[in-house]
């Protein structure tokens, strides 16, 4: 049976017609304007009753509002479980809020701009859900974290297609380095891991590009979960790694020549390194600015190619041969 609507002119359920149209409404001295559909009778042409659309333009109102006072829209309030596919109570747990508080915010309550901003943030960006997960998830049950947990590597391979990889790599950095080490130093390390990895293996370890960031090469999703402070992963043992033994010897290499550095040191080393300085200046890039410019893979495989091949970079354990003399330039 077709949809209907009440037409106050016929007096009756009738057959209609949608147009989009857009309302304006003023509200304490501001005026919102929105999108909505009308439901015209397909017999006298008035505007007639359809509760779906007075619903949605009730919903496009309070979008309108909230957008135009930088609140989070209901939309994405009740986008974000279904997009990381964890109910509303788990989701409000892993956030450290009250039960029932993102109950709550799906059924209208307006949040205030932090629990807003947090929303967006996990919204926009999967590697922060990713990171909130990682601090949080034990608190919320197996099976529930294990659908978000998937939900999530779901998005970040569609948003970074080597995701995964890279958190993997970072993972065995972390774990070398017993937990101790910085954001900024694992980025560097995660970077000359891909680089050498791209020399000394059939292929590198992962093919997602670096951004040319004032400090260095980083990756975002890095960034992103990792900008508190780094969390000892579960140990693997190298049968269970997901690793080559050629990329572990890679990943042991690197960890060996350069982990003894700090994250000034190595974001040093990478700004004398044409990768990096060359990405800056096409996006002409000043010191310090902030930079999205891509570092690309051949970039990368152009410059450490003839580096290996200068210091007889045939396997893993040379690679310190090469940081000695980085160490050892004037800044």
């Amino acid at each position: 049976m077709a949809d209907r609507a009440f037409c106050p002119r016929c007096y009756e359920d009738v057959e209609f017609n949608t147009v989009k149209d857009t309302e304006t409404i003023e509200l304490d001295g501001a005026k919102y304007t929105y999108r909505i559909r009308k439901a015209i009778c397909a017999t006298c042409g008035a505007e007639a009753v359809h509760n779906p659309y007075r619903q949605e333009a009730g919903e496009a109102f309070d979008d309108a509002v909230r957008e135009a006072n930088g609140i989070v829209s209901l939309t994405i309030v009740r986008d974000l479980p279904k997009k990381y596919n964890i109910g509303k109570r788990p989701l409000s747990t892993l956030l450290g809020w009250g039960e029932l508080t993102y109950s709550r915010f799906m059924e209208g309550a307006i949040p205030n701009r932090e629990y807003s901003d947090i929303i967006k943030d996990l919204y926009d960006h999967p590697e922060s859900f990713k990171a909130l997960l990682l601090r949080n998830g034990e608190k919320i049950k197996p099976v529930a974290k294990r659908k978000a947990s998937e939900a999530v590597d779901h998005a970040l391979h569609n948003q970074y297609p080597d995701a995964v990889r890279i958190y993997e790599v970072a993972e065995r950095m972390i774990d070398l380095a017993e937990g101790d080490i910085t954001p900024m130093a694992l980025q560097k390390l995660v970077y000359y891991a891909q680089a050498f990895s791209a020399i000394l293996c059939d292929a590198p370890l992962f093919l997602q590009p670096p951004r040319a960031w004032a400090a260095g090469p980083v990756y975002g999703q890095l960034w992103h979960e990792y900008k508190h402070g780094v969390l000892i992963p579960d140990a693997v043992s190298r049968d269970d790694s997901p690793f080559s033994d050629d990329e572990n010897d890679v990943i042991e290499g690197v960890y060996e020549a350069f982990g003894r550095y700090s994250g000034p040191e190595l974001s040093r080393f990478t700004h004398s390194e044409e990768p990096w300085v060359e990405a800056r200046q096409r996006a002409g890039a000043q010191d310090g600015d902030w930079c999205e410019e891509q570092i690309s893979l051949e970039s990368i495989v152009a410059y450490f190619g003839p580096i290996a091949e200068k210091y007889k970079i045939r396997s893993s354990d040379r690679i310190k041969h090469y940081v000695n003399d980085l160490a050892n330039k004037p800044s």
